[in-house]
């Protein structure tokens, strides 16, 4: 009797052992399990935070910093466009984010030495960093930026997304401001792509944007998009018209330029001043016959640039239209006269250089190693 209670103790203990074991080793796999998942979720945090902005607002980051720290040589930057940015890691150690950003820039003196990085890159893309970032309450700043990325990250890889509302609204201004000023012939346009729009700077709390367009026109001209350097024709036909912008405070564009970079040692007339010299050189060279002339309008005047080897002639364009007594186009002298226009009117397109106050000389083109800047004059 004893010997059986004994004998029931004994597997009364197995029992309680048996069952103790078993909640131990489901605690130990619950454990376990949420460790392996864990990480798995503040990794996915981690991908959420990161790619909760967009390429363009990082992008303006980038783009301050350098201007802020004086990594950029500004007056010999011709374009930086960023192509891409990507979310790769995680900095565990240092609670910190990495991109990668790829892009282009050229140099107006053909060098590489306009934007800073620590080594030349001879092959596309041109600029190439690794971006360290930091986010406190959804506020990024800039940690450090290197051309090689951290080995020691949580890797995850994700393209930043483009703000296609911002992209659009700022696309409609330009063009809207083309056609208010006839900077545009919507009769021989075949069509104006704007690809992409890019801050730059800013200077006076007006923003500067880079923008990256393309257009084709009808009967393989040129006109139909007004721009004061073009590129090399493209295979089917087109041309790449990339400008800079700035816009103030009420988004409204102040300025086209070819050319990030003004020049301001030239304080320029105002329109009516620059159109009034135009007329009186004109005439005080015999290019105008009087007598034959019904009606002469000049209604665009333009600050096309300068060349690089004298700074101080400012090469002024005047757009317009004349019309002739006898209805063809003698009585004003152009070098390369255009195809008539509506009502026997003629195109009036003529660069004229300014220097000391005063017209020194005129012609129908411009050469092509010009530094554009592109300005309306108002």
């Amino acid at each position: 009797m004893i010997e059986h209670a004994k004998r029931s103790s004994f597997l009364i203990i197995i029992g309680i052992i048996f069952f103790l074991s078993i909640i131990i080793i489901g605690i130990i796999y619950l454990k376990k399990g949420e460790t392996q998942t864990k990480p798995q979720e503040i990794k996915t945090d981690y991908l959420t935070k990161a790619t909760s902005t967009t390429k363009d607002e990082l992008t303006t980051l980038l783009k301050d910093y350098y201007f802020q720290n004086n990594l950029i040589t500004e007056d010999n930057l011709d374009y930086w466009h960023i192509t891409s940015i990507t979310y790769i890691g995680y900095n565990e150690k240092e609670d910190t984010y990495y991109y990668k950003v790829e892009g282009n820039y050229k140099c107006l003196n053909q060098d590489e030495t306009c934007i800073y990085v620590e080594q030349e890159l001879t092959t596309e893309p041109n600029y190439l960093i690794y971006l360290e970032v930091s986010i406190t309450k959804d506020k990024y700043q800039i940690k450090s930026i290197s051309q090689t990325s951290n080995e020691e990250l949580l890797k995850e890889e994700e393209t930043l997304s483009t703000n296609n509302e911002f992209q659009e609204k700022i696309s409609n201004i330009i063009k809207e401001y083309y056609q208010k000023h006839n900077l545009i012939d919507n009769e021989t346009l075949d069509y104006w792509n704007i690809k992409d729009i890019q801050y730059t700077k800013t200077i006076n709390n007006e923003k500067v944007y880079y923008i990256v367009s393309n257009f084709h026109c009808q009967n393989d001209l040129t006109t139909c998009v007004y721009n004061a350097q073009l590129d090399e024709v493209k295979k089917d036909g087109s041309y790449d018209n990339n400008i800079y912008i700035k816009l103030n405070e009420n988004q409204e564009i102040t300025s086209i330029s070819n050319l990030l970079f003004e020049n301001p040692s030239l304080n320029l007339p105002s329109k009516e001043e620059l159109i009034k010299m135009t007329k009186d050189y004109f005439n005080k060279n015999g290019f105008v016959t009087n007598n034959n002339l019904s009606s002469w309008d000049i209604n665009e005047v333009i600050y096309t640039g300068y060349y690089p080897s004298n700074k101080e002639e400012a090469i002024i364009n005047l757009r317009g239209t004349y019309l002739c007594n006898d209805n063809t186009s003698d009585c004003i002298y152009i070098e390369q006269v255009g195809e008539p226009l509506k009502n026997n009117t003629y195109p009036f397109n003529i660069y004229m250089v300014y220097k000391d106050n005063q017209f020194i000389s005129a012609s129908g083109s411009i050469n092509s190693n010009i530094i554009s800047i592109d300005q309306i004059i108002k």
